[in-house]
């Protein structure tokens, strides 16, 4: 794949460009001083930002603060071990899939980020997207986070679970 050296519009900053898809017309390239970004510019989706691994971990441990201090009293509530575990990812689905749903399309870390969570058109998801994607999730960590790790590589960061569902993550 050929390379050059280029400064992103947006920001000034030196980037990397990767490489360049004519078949879907997706320009990868990776800045210095920020995250590895994927565009896409296409009639249907004009440069549109895919979100990557790390914007989507922070946004993703900023729900998990907001989360954390309810599991904990649930903890003090339900003594079982194994019912504990089920209730707090019960909570943890319903949190997603309630905020998905919204008009925010995403969660408080997603919004904090300025991402929203949509079908692979680029139109808000469907409630059976969002509920399927949220479902999988645990199928995408369970071999090792095998499925999240995902998002790092594909070239439209879409983890197992993005897959599974039809989704995407942008930013907005």
């Amino acid at each position: 794949m050929p390379s050059s050296f280029a400064f992103e519009a947006r920001s000034g900053l030196p980037c990397l460009r990767v490489g360049k898809s004519m078949e879907t017309d997706i320009d990868c390239k990776i800045v210095f001083g920020r995250y590895p970004t994927t565009s896409i510019n296409s009639p249907l989706m004009p440069s549109t930002r895919y979100a990557g691994f790390y914007p989507r971990l922070l946004a993703h441990n900023i729900d998990l603060v907001v989360l954390l201090p309810i599991f904990y009293l649930l903890g003090a509530w339900i003594p079982n071990n194994l019912l504990l575990i089920l209730a707090c990812w019960i909570l943890y689905t319903l949190y997603h899939v309630a905020f998905e749903l919204s008009k925010w399309q995403g969660t408080l870390g997603k919004k904090f980020q300025g991402m929203r969570v949509m079908n692979g058109q680029g139109q808000g998801a469907t409630i059976q997207q969002i509920i399927l994607r949220n479902a999988t999730k645990l199928i995408s960590i369970m071999p090792l986070f095998a499925g999240v790790i995902l998002i790092a590589v594909d070239a439209r960061h879409r983890g197992l679970h993005d897959r599974l569902a039809g989704t995407i993550v942008i930013f907005s």
